[in-house]
């Protein structure tokens, strides 16, 4: 019950905002629209049907709201060129390329005293996987030091190459 109270109490206060934007700006009506010179006269201004081109998602997305980002990899069966299968019960390192779909973004809403505002943005992309192999046979980022070490680049500019990585990768 408190929901649907909660409910028809948000609907009635999106009914009063409408009646008092109707009665800020009046509507032309289809008689009036009609009397118009034909390049003033529009049944459907801006915004209407295709879009308000002044609403974009840049000013949208007000500072301060919070942007949560996630992307998604489709299931796509690709081949394995390394062959086999992996072991369900380690954990596998592998590479993958993938195609970037379209970016999607959508408000989450929070409704508080009848009025609503976007809580935060989720904005994901699709991932479409093109091509797995194994990762294994790959060099960590220990070997790459070593090599480089090995070909005569100095301490400091693997340092500066590799960052924070090599402590991370030996700690």
């Amino acid at each position: 019950m408190a929901a649907d109270d909660e409910t028809t109490a948000a609907d009635d206060e999106l009914a009063r905002r409408r009646q008092e934007r109707m009665e800020e700006e009046p509507g032309k009506s289809v008689e009036q629209i009609a009397g118009e010179p034909e390049d003033e006269a529009s049944l459907f201004p801006l915004g209407t049907l295709e879009g308000d081109p002044k609403k974009t998602v840049k000013n949208l997305m007000r500072a301060g709201v919070p942007v949560k980002v996630a992307v998604s990899m489709t299931r796509a069966a690709v081949p394995n060129p390394g062959g086999g299968l992996f072991d369900p019960e380690e954990e596998t390192a592998v590479l993958v390329r993938v195609l970037p779909g379209p970016v999607v973004q959508a408000p989450v809403h929070e409704t508080r005293d009848g009025l609503h505002r976007v809580k935060e943005w989720h904005v994901g992309q699709e991932l479409r996987v093109i091509h797995v192999q194994r990762a294994d046979n790959l060099y960590t980022v220990e070997q790459v030091a070593e090599l480089m070490e090995a070909g005569g680049v100095p301490s400091a500019r693997i340092a500066a190459l590799l960052g924070g990585a090599r402590e991370a990768a030996s700690g």
